[in-house]
Formats: C-alpha cells, structure tokens, sequence
C-alpha cells in the first residue's frame, strides 16, 4: 500500500507536467524528457510512464492475491505451521 501510495501522486505529477510542456512546446508526447526527481537524471516520458504503471499493477497484485504457492508469504506460513507440528 505504501508503493501505491508514493507511485500514485509521483505518476500523476510527472504527467501533468508532460502535459503541460507538450502544450508549450509541441513536442510530440513520447519524445518528451525531462528531469522528473527520481533519480535517474533526464528520462523518456513514455518510457516512465509505463514503468510506474508496471510497478503499480504489481503492487495491486501484491494486494489484491491470496497467500499460495508462488507467494513467500504461503512459503512462510506453511512451513510455521509444518514446523509447530
């Protein structure tokens, strides 16, 4: 929830401000690069955009999917409970 809650605002500010310079500028949409703060110095737009939604449906995923066996989380609590036998 704490990834969705950082991801969310970040993406939304970094397409209003996409937006907004391909209103001033002309610019067509995905050739848009700027400096977003993320640490990674002057990034493609598009290339941002869809890497934050990506890490956005995983962290929905994350939330969303019981406990199996493709989670950790399944891992750990059957072998606690193997384990308290």
């Amino acid at each position: 929830m704490l990834l969705l809650g950082m991801l969310v605002p970040f993406t939304l500010v970094v397409l209003k401000r996409a937006l907004a310079i391909h209103a001033a500028k002309a610019i067509p949409f995905c050739a848009i690069s700027f400096d977003c703060g993320c640490g990674g110095g002057a990034v493609v737009i598009c290339h941002k955009l869809l890497e934050n939604g990506f890490l956005m449906l995983l962290s929905l995923l994350l939330l969303t999917v019981r406990a199996n066996r493709s989670s950790l989380r399944g891992h750990l609590l059957k072998r606690g409970l193997s384990a308290g036998k």
